[in-house]
């Protein structure tokens, strides 16, 4: 005969290449999935905060700093305002990582 076959009784060489393509096939298609599928995340830096809204997470009472929920992001808060958690406030600034909020 001179060809190798497998219990199948098809050629070893066709079995290859079958599960090679096949293998193609799934890798085209989880990299088309990931580029048309994939949702866009708005990604918020500096500026584009600012006149945002947040909610307190985290604040200690008769303290000026705290933590800000930001779009599902904590970020670090000072305020003069007394606030607790769950209020709603609006980012008046921002300097390095830390956002200045007041009540709404």
């Amino acid at each position: 005969m001179g060809v190798i076959e497998t219990l199948l009784g098809a050629p070893a060489a066709v079995i290859a290449w079958s599960l090679a393509a096949g293998f193609g096939l799934v890798v085209i298609a989880k990299l088309l999935g990931l580029i048309f599928l994939r949702g866009e995340t708005v990604h918020r830096i500096g500026a584009s905060l600012g006149d945002g809204e947040a909610v307190v997470s985290e604040w200690r009472s008769q303290s000026t700093f705290g933590r800000v929920d930001v779009g599902g992001e904590i970020w670090r808060a000072t305020s003069t305002d007394n606030l607790k958690p769950g209020d709603r406030v609006v980012i008046t600034g921002m300097s390095g990582l830390t956002v200045a909020v007041r009540k709404s």
